[in-house]
């Protein structure tokens, strides 16, 4: 199983084009938790109404925490009241969305515990809102210069622990903190090859 742990802070309409691009993954044994860290009322209200349409009227198992309070800001996973069920984990951006085969490919490299990664696109054209203009382009990942987008790998369980997993980080896994990490602490990694994931 993989789970979906999804940091979201205001963001229900891309939130909302995020969860459909995981209710129509071809790997479909996983869960999808999502940790609203918004600060108003209306938004995290809007939040909750995008995971209850997923997890009632999609059938997916999906689930919503309001994280708002937690100490660590906009990316906050820690403190979850339920520890995530998955062998694999995956921390997909609020404002991106993964190809249909992105957790079936990623899972037939799955052979052994580590880090399995992909390419990420970014493309603005396909944006909900885009701040000026932006080329289209291809990020290609070097894990050994922790050039690394946190939403398109999955890390077994297993690893995440080793390297400080649940517990208070003093980067709270914000973006590249948890790649440098698992490389610093020799996580097996493994690519996929092409990009899978769009972010914007």
């Amino acid at each position: 199983m993989i789970s979906y742990i999804v940091s979201t802070f205001e963001k229900p309409k891309h939130l909302l084009c995020l969860l459909a691009s995981l209710a129509v993954q071809t790997y479909q044994d996983a869960e999808i938790i999502v940790c609203d860290n918004s600060n108003s009322p209306e938004m995290s209200l809007s939040n909750r109404q995008v995971v209850a349409l997923f997890a009632g009227g999609w059938g997916l198992n999906a689930r919503y925490l309001d994280t708002s309070k937690r100490v660590g800001g906009q990316t906050c996973y820690h403190g979850l009241e339920v520890e995530p069920k998955g062998e694999w984990l995956c921390f997909p951006s609020d404002d991106g969305y993964h190809v249909p085969m992105f957790a079936e490919l990623m899972m037939q490299r799955s052979g052994k515990p580590g880090l399995i990664y992909c390419d990420v696109v970014y493309d603005p054209r396909l944006a909900l809102c885009t701040v000026g203009k932006q080329e289209y382009s291809v990020m290609n990942t070097f894990p050994d210069l922790g050039k690394f987008e946190k939403t398109c790998f999955i890390i077994h369980r297993d690893w995440f622990k080793e390297i400080g997993g649940w517990q208070p980080h003093p980067l709270d896994w914000q973006d590249g903190a948890l790649i440098r990490a698992a490389v610093e602490a020799g996580v097996p990694i493994t690519k996929v090859n092409g990009p899978m994931v769009v972010h914007n």
